[in-house]
């Protein structure tokens, strides 16, 4: 298939699926991390079913070959699922396009040793960023373009007429094409029916190896989780501990995660189903201070980090919270 088992430790972005879950917002995840246990309850998308040349290839797909962003096409696959989960995952939130910066942070965790990121990232951006009609700039932009016959500057007349092209004659198509590539990519991972009722209630889950005595669990609540480890003190927490997902850390007589030794009857205990850690992150304006839940992820903390250095403080000044004066300019906050 298209996704492929590179590095197998989450470096290499050539495994990327797309995940939905019970929130309905598409996110490119690694499959070589991802335990099959935790794959419960969501809806997995790899690069077929996005497009292929029996369906119709779709605007990402397009746009990395006509880019020029793909030689071997080892990580092509990845870059293409990886693109298109932050195409969903715009639509997902609403969001009216998508920024050159975005897309560049973004697909950090994908590798390429053929082609480079240039044209893989200028590619995308032409063709998704409402901000970027150029590209990457050229190294030549560097120094002045000279004429390969007389030794003479050019001043790069050919690309400012070609910008001025652009702009004026497809901008308006183009952005909406992105808009357009943004609805069909979540169209397109979205949960079946079936997979969205299961996603929404959480389900218990227990799992047992009996050749190397390994065990996975989900409890689906707080009571749940607090029994589970009375009975399992030297349980295993699991939930963004991606480490625990290589492959190579298991051995017969149990996972060697972190450089430990070999572990025999091994828990592991995923909280990722408890409410109470899932809950989503929160900014409270009379303390300056944010909350989340422990199995909140990365990327939804940050964004709440984002919005609450904008937010206005209690009073309504504006300032976002106390440890947000000193990047904004104001007094500093008083260490630690």
């Amino acid at each position: 298939t298209g996704t492929k088992l590179g590095c197998g430790e989450g470096g290499c972005g050539a495994c990327t699926v797309i995940a939905v879950g019970s929130d309905g917002h598409p996110r490119a995840i690694n499959a070589c991390l991802r335990l099959l246990c935790g794959c419960d309850g969501l809806a997995l998308t790899t690069v077929e079913g996005l497009g292929s040349q029996g369906a119709g290839y779709s605007q990402v797909m397009k746009a990395i070959a006509e880019g020029q962003g793909s030689q071997c096409g080892f990580c092509t696959p990845g870059w293409v699922t990886a693109m298109s989960a932050l195409l969903g995952g715009a639509a997902a939130r609403g969001a009216a396009h998508l920024t050159a910066k975005e897309i560049e942070e973004s697909l950090d965790g994908n590798l390429c040793r053929c082609t480079g990121y240039r044209p893989i990232l200028q590619a995308f951006k032409r063709a998704f960023a409402h901000d970027d009609s150029s590209g990457i700039s050229d190294l030549e932009t560097c120094a002045p373009c000279h004429d390969v016959a007389t030794g003479k500057p050019c001043g790069r007349r050919c690309d400012a007429a070609l910008q001025a092209s652009s702009l004026s004659n497809g901008e308006a198509d183009r952005r909406a094409a992105a808009r357009r590539e943004c609805d069909r990519a979540l169209r397109l991972v979205s949960p079946t029916a079936a997979v969205a009722a299961r996603a929404r209630a959480p389900v218990s889950l227990r799992y047992e190896d009996e050749g190397s005595g390994l065990s996975y669990s989900r409890p689906a609540s707080l009571e749940g989780l607090v029994e589970l480890l009375r009975r399992e003190p030297a349980a295993l927490l699991h939930c963004g501990n991606t480490g625990m997902g290589v492959g190579k850390y298991y051995t017969p007589r149990g996972p060697t995660a972190g450089g430990l030794p070999p572990q025999a009857n091994a828990a592991l205990v995923d909280v990722s189903g408890v409410p109470e850690l899932a809950a989503a992150p929160a900014f409270h304006p009379a303390s300056g201070e944010l909350s989340a839940g422990a199995a909140q992820t990365l990327e939804a903390l940050r964004s709440a980090l984002a919005a609450a250095a904008e937010a206005p403080l209690s009073d309504g000044r504006g300032g976002g919270p106390p440890w947000a004066s000193e990047q904004r300019g104001g007094a500093a906050a008083p260490a630690a």
